[in-house]
Order: C-alpha cells, then structure tokens, then sequence
C-alpha cells in the first residue's frame, strides 16, 4: 500500500507520542494516507490521519446516514428505487436489516439525521438533500418505513441539510468560491412545505478557495462538530478526490486532503465510532481516523 504525505496549511501535527491512550482504536493498517496540518480531531488528541477499505456496500447507491449502529443507503431516484437500512456490528460488518421505499420524487445526494429525536419517534427525522435547493425530511419507523413529513426550498443553496446545530445549512456555488449559508431552524410542525428566503438568512461565509468545475465535483455532505465536511469527486484519470472540511465557527478552510489515489467516486459520508465513513458510488466503502 502506498504511502502519501499530504501537507495542507497549519503547522506539523505533534508526534504520535502515547497515541494509544489517545486513540485505542487506531492501527498500523491505517496507513494509505498521512494527513499533517490543522486538528481535525472529533473527539481525541489524535492529528494524524488514517484510511483504509472498511467495508464493502452494494454499488450503485448515493447519500449515507448513521444513527447509532443503524447505517442507512439511499438510492439515486427517491421515489421509485428501494433504500436500505443495514446494522453495523464489531469491526464495522455491515448486516441489512431492512429497506424502504418512499414517496418523495427526486435525487437522494445526500443524508443527516436531525441531532434529537421528537416524541416517540424511533428515529431523528431524517433530512434527503437534492441538489436543486431543497430537501425532504423523512419520519422513520421502527419498521423502517418512511414517510415525508416536509420539504424545505432555500432561496440560495445546491446542497440543503439539517446541521447538528439544529439550524438548516445550504452549499452554494462551485467554480470561483463555495459559500455556506445558515438559515433558521424550521420545526417540522411548521408545515409540510417550507420556503425560506433571504430574511431567514442567519449568516453567510465565502470559501476563498477556487474549485474547478472541471476537476472538483461535489458530492455528500455534513455539518457535524462545529465543520462542514465534504467528499468531493468522481472515478477516472484527471479528476480530484478529496475530503473537503471548513470550520464553520473560525470560518476558515481547515484540509483539502487529497485523496485522488482513491480511483472512485466520493458519495456521502458520517461518522461512527469516532471516524469518518465515506461511501462511494462503487462497492468501496473507506473509514478516516483522525
């Protein structure tokens, strides 16, 4: 397995000095890449970065969710494919254990749960961005079946989620700058559908960064931990893979990591047990530990 040295920005990361009282989990087979500059860190002291092949998924799916050891798959077409629901077990063995269908039409692109879960539902709404500005919200059973309880339209946005924040988050633009724009928090008793505009703008942040339309294709995405995280790319020869994660608090550009040695096309991504999973459009599944 080839080994990369990646350097993005900030200053060398600390020597990986007790690295197991910081990290237990982590292991000399996450080696592929090595990440140095700013912390990147969810929950540990641990700066450098490992990935590896997790797991595989059926190919051909898009946006990915996780809600404690429950990994949800959606498919490209909302309304007339079947989504899955599969059981994450020791080491990251992946089990399906239910699937769904739905009525909402359109492109899952991307999933996140809400950050609690209302009432006696099973399960945090879930929140199915297109990649025209809207998203749908899903109530899920305990069965798994899933029923659309609101569709939310921004006035400027491409990506549209629920961040762990509660509020609602848009990714605007490509090209020349990327912006992350906050809106308002829109409760689900507000209605089944929800316009939001200029007026419920909260805050708006410019990346300065330029991102080739030509090389850079925007994927997944999730506004965890305080940072927007986003798997960017597609298979074949010229194309940029990587991870993409800005502080949405410093507002500021934390890592482009490059991780165009990764011939596949970047999905969805979240978190579990302390790592990013990304997902791709093929069988490849891959975890991050930071």
């Amino acid at each position: 397995m080839k080994q990369v040295q990646i350097k993005y920005g900030g200053s060398p990361a600390a020597p990986r000095v007790n690295e197991d009282s910081f990290y237990p989990n982590i292991d000399d087979t996450y080696t592929e890449f090595t990440y140095y500059g700013d912390r990147l860190a969810i929950h540990t002291k641990q700066q450098t970065l490992g990935i590896k092949r997790w797991t595989n998924l059926p190919s051909g799916r898009q946006g990915m969710a996780i809600y404690g050891n429950k990994l949800f798959r959606m498919s490209a077409a909302s309304s007339s494919t079947t989504h899955y629901v599969y059981s994450i077990g020791d080491g990251g063995t992946l089990t399906e254990v239910g699937s769904f269908t739905c009525s909402t039409s359109g492109h899952s692109n991307a999933l996140q749960f809400a950050p609690t879960v209302e009432g006696s539902n099973a399960y945090p709404y879930l929140y199915v961005s297109d990649t025209d500005g809207s998203c749908v919200v899903l109530q899920i059973a305990a069965d798994y079946s899933a029923t659309q309880v609101q569709k939310i339209t921004v006035s400027t946005g491409w990506q549209v989620l629920i961040g762990d924040d509660g509020y609602i988050w848009a990714v605007a633009g490509g090209g020349t700058s990327l912006r992350f724009i906050r809106y308002r928090k829109v409760p689900v008793s507000e209605g089944s559908t929800v316009a939001l505009t200029a007026s419920d703008i909260l805050e708006e942040m410019v990346v300065e960064e330029k991102f080739d339309s030509d090389l850079y294709t925007f994927q997944g995405a999730k506004f965890k931990f305080g940072k927007a995280w986003l798997p960017i790319g597609t298979d074949g020869a010229g194309k940029k893979r990587a991870l993409f994660v800005y502080d949405l608090a410093e507002r500021r550009t934390l890592a482009n990591i490059d991780l165009s040695q990764l011939n596949v096309e970047f999905e969805d991504c979240d978190f579990w047990d302390n790592a990013l999973i990304i997902a791709c459009y093929e069988a490849n599944t891959y975890i991050l530990r930071f």
